[in-house]
């Protein structure tokens, strides 16, 4: 195992780590969720400061083993169960000529926020360590990067107003109302409520606009990560509404346009009562479901010498 010296370093991380707990925090509370609402992933994954850590100075050399350790945060206000997190080398360190001891990776058990602090819970997997296998002739270079994939719904929440005057329809998505997320609900739109010539029924329609705006790939399941897509792949995920009434129609399945990485679904509400309407907000739940998430991790540079 590699060893150098990072006293004061090492001094300075362990000043951090009491201050801040492991983890990072925020004071932002806004919204639903709080904290990092709006933030465009659920899990950040970076590699561990010093594993891999070498200098043109200070290389590696053949033989030695290098450290390879990942940092997993989950930024929702949930815990998210043991094996719901993969993460793997990719590039030069996962192929076996180059780099052996590399291997696909699960989390453990990742704890929630701490909802009154902001603070973030980190845990730490092993990737490695690697060796390097060919024979050197002189000092180079080489990437360290990775690829995690992660899967859970997201859970939107939002509002309806089921009211026939459209000056009573208020904000649909307010600020907090998606979690830390690479796939949100970007826009809710309603129309008025419309009343049929009877005043005996009312239907509600409203849409529902999708995207994929984070920096990772939508895939169908966790075992599809990191395999290989066609250049025409197209991202899917399901949609599940919940409003004040169970009679409603709602696309369940949608694909995201290849270039803007967006859909919209449009929804009508039956069996309104009528006598029932107002400007009172009614809260609409939409769940993002069916999909895992794959990422990149920002790759480290280490140096070799013979």
């Amino acid at each position: 195992m590699k060893l150098k010296n990072y006293t004061i370093a090492v001094i300075l991380l362990g000043i951090l780590f009491i201050s801040g707990c492991g983890g990072q925090t925020t004071t932002t509370t806004e919204g639903y969720y709080g904290c990092f609402s709006g933030e465009t992933s659920m899990i950040d994954a970076y590699f561990y400061e010093y594993a891999p850590f070498s200098s043109e100075a200070s290389p590696y050399r053949p033989g030695e083993e290098i450290d390879v350790n990942v940092i997993l945060e989950n930024k929702m206000p949930e815990d998210l169960d043991a094996g719901k997190v993969m993460i793997r080398l990719k590039g030069d360190a996962a192929i076996e000529s180059i780099f052996t001891g590399s291997s696909i990776v699960e989390n453990p058990s990742l704890y929630s926020i701490d909802k009154d602090t902001c603070t973030v819970s980190d845990e730490e997997v092993e990737l490695g360590p690697l060796l390097y296998e060919p024979e050197l002739t002189t000092k180079i270079t080489k990437e360290i990067a990775g690829t995690y994939c992660y899967e859970h719904p997201v859970e939107v929440h939002g509002y309806l107003f089921f009211t026939e005057d459209p000056t009573e329809v208020g904000v649909n998505l307010p600020s907090g109302a998606n979690p830390p997320s690479g796939v949100q609900v970007t826009a809710i739109e309603q129309d008025p409520v419309d009343v049929s010539g009877d005043g005996q029924t009312a239907t509600l329609r409203f849409k529902v606009y999708i995207q994929n705006v984070g920096t990772g790939t939508i895939v169908d399941t966790l075992d599809d990560c990191f395999a290989y897509r066609e250049l025409g792949y197209r991202e899917t995920l399901n949609v599940e509404v919940d409003t004040a009434y169970d009679e409603q129609d709602c696309t369940e399945e949608i694909r995201l346009s290849k270039d803007a990485q967006e859909d919209v679904i449009t929804c009508e509400v039956t069996g309104i009562d009528p006598n029932n309407l107002g400007p009172q907000s009614s809260e609409l739940t939409v769940t993002l479901n069916g999909f895992a998430y794959e990422d990149e991790i920002t790759g480290v540079d280490i140096w070799l010498e013979p």
